[in-house]
């Protein structure tokens, strides 16, 4: 049966790198109907800590990723790992254990990294080790005390990278590269669109490649699909594939991930309005708050607002409804009146609607025009109009 393991050490934040290879091992052991065993390499005491287990397993269960089994831990198998070392062909070098020239235990016996994960891919019966090339130097010395244990290695499959721009490698250990799960999920990303960025750095899915649910991502892969180079970590790629996948969720879902992000109490209109308005949670809740309690203009939207435009803009919108609030669909009548009247009148629709959505909401951007409309109030209204008067 094919059973692979992923073995994440708890000294850090679980990294988009990690869940990467996460994911490529869950997507493998579900094309192929094997198991998964969650282990944690916890055997550093240094660095290790138990606390960040919880955070770990929640992100890897927010991301959708389930095991099989486990999760076991390399601190419970410290004894089996001293078994091993004393019948290897050791040496002795300041104290340490020396196995073909490589450090794998220190002077008390205590495993390193390749012993114990050597050790443990043996006994946990693990035939596929799907990790990042960067432990492409590992694989020799980890397959020779797998040989020297008389048992047969698994088969290593290294998948190129993730990195940053410039070469740097994603890693909880390096600052300006610490990019995590909980720092993508506290940004308002949804799950699904993180796992689809991810499986797109590390494999080749097509044209329909954007909205994969995790099984159907796992059909369809193949070891043959992976990237032969690294992939840059695209932030802006991973707004543009959120995006997509907020757009595309059922409404009451939309909903409530929304009320997550403290939106909980915005009109349904408003709601249906943030769902077209952002590429992530946090920004589309800031849409919906943005429509019912508009900010005070910035500096681009009191640029536009007082273009002569936008006042003739707002005359020709004062003559069109007389009665506020309205419906979406009569919302969306009412513009497309209002763009015939503007159009008549030889006014520039581009400049009109920019200085207008200013006026209206104190920002030049954000949702489709008739969101806008449908959530104005008398009151809004009028403050709006107070506003051109001034200017």
């Amino acid at each position: 049966m094919i059973r692979a393991r992923f073995a994440p050490s708890p000294t850090g934040s679980l990294h988009v790198g990690s869940a990467r290879t996460a994911l490529f091992n869950w997507l493998f052991v579900r094309a192929n109907n094997g198991r998964l065993l969650l282990r944690f390499d916890d055997t550093d005491s240094d660095r290790s800590e138990v606390e960040l287990e919880p955070a770990i397993l929640a992100d890897l269960e927010w991301l959708g990723l389930d095991w099989d089994d486990g999760p076991v831990h390399q601190s419970d198998r410290v004894a089996r790992y001293e078994e091993v070392l004393a019948e290897l062909p050791v040496s002795r070098r300041d104290g340490a254990y020396e196995f073909e020239g490589r450090v794998i235990a220190r002077s008390d016996g205590s495993p390193l990294y390749h012993l114990a994960t050597a050790v443990d891919d043996v006994d946990d019966a693990i035939s596929h080790v799907l990790r990042g090339r960067d432990h492409l130097t590992n694989t020799e010395l980890q397959i020779a005390i797998i040989r020297a244990m008389g048992a047969e290695p698994p088969e290593y499959v290294h998948a190129p990278l993730i990195i940053f721009e410039g070469g740097a490698k994603i890693s909880k250990r390096e600052g300006s590269g610490a990019v995590s799960v909980a720092d993508l999920r506290a940004a308002g990303f949804p799950a699904s669109a993180v796992c689809n960025a991810l499986a797109l750095s590390l494999a080749d899915y097509g044209t329909e490649e954007l909205m994969l649910s995790l099984p159907a991502m796992a059909s369809r892969f193949d070891l043959e699909r992976l990237h032969s180079a690294d992939s840059q970590f695209d932030e802006d790629k991973l707004h543009w594939i959120s995006g997509h996948h907020i757009r595309e969720m059922d409404a009451s879902a939309f909903g409530g991930f929304l009320a997550e992000f403290g939106s909980g109490s915005l009109p349904e209109v408003a709601v249906e309005a943030a769902q077209t308005g952002g590429d992530t949670f946090v920004e589309c809740a800031a849409v919906g708050h943005a429509l019912v309690d508009p900010p005070l203009p910035d500096d681009e939207a009191l640029d536009a607002i007082v273009a002569p435009e936008t006042a003739a803009a707002f005359t020709a919108l004062d003559a069109l409804v007389r009665e506020w609030p309205i419906d979406v669909e009569t919302a969306r009548r009412e513009f497309d009146a209002l763009k015939g009247a503007l159009k008549a009148e030889g006014i520039s629709l581009g400049t009109a609607l920019h200085g207008l959505r200013a006026v209206l909401t104190g920002r030049t951007q954000g949702p489709e025009f008739p969101y806008v409309l449908a959530t104005l109030t008398p009151e809004r209204f009028a403050k709006a109009r107070s506003q051109l008067s001034v200017t």
